[in-house]
């Protein structure tokens, strides 16, 4: 998918993503076409090994984020029902175009390379 094409991009197996708001380390064990298995110091230490973040949530959060413009970790919990939505906030700030534009809520902006225009 072209999300999956885009984490491959950004992120390889082994990195370590920091969430925005309150920085938790979540390191990627592996990508693929079901989604992101995800290791976090919780995880580690209760013992329960990498979790998976179905790649639906990645994809949902991405379109929305591209068709709107913008996405908040409100946005995601309530209307998209992204339950890991720190991460994938996290996740998608690493896409090109991608920035963050607030941090409480925590707010991405997305504008296309094709967009972006150079100061005269």
């Amino acid at each position: 998918s072209d999300t999956l094409a885009q984490i491959q991009r950004v992120v390889s197996p082994g990195d370590v993503i920091h969430t925005l708001g309150r920085p938790s380390p979540n390191r990627l064990d592996s990508v693929g076409a079901e989604g992101v298995y995800v290791s976090t110091p919780r995880s580690d230490r209760e013992g329960r090994g990498p979790q998976l973040v179905p790649m639906w949530m990645v994809d949902d959060a991405w379109r929305h984020l591209v068709r709107h413009g913008r996405i908040d970790q409100t946005t995601m919990l309530d209307d998209l029902r992204i339950m890991r939505s720190a991460f994938v906030i996290a996740l998608l700030a690493r896409f090109d175009g991608v920035h963050v534009s607030s941090t409480s809520p925590i707010t991405l902006e997305y504008v296309p390379r094709a967009h972006v225009t150079a100061d005269p």
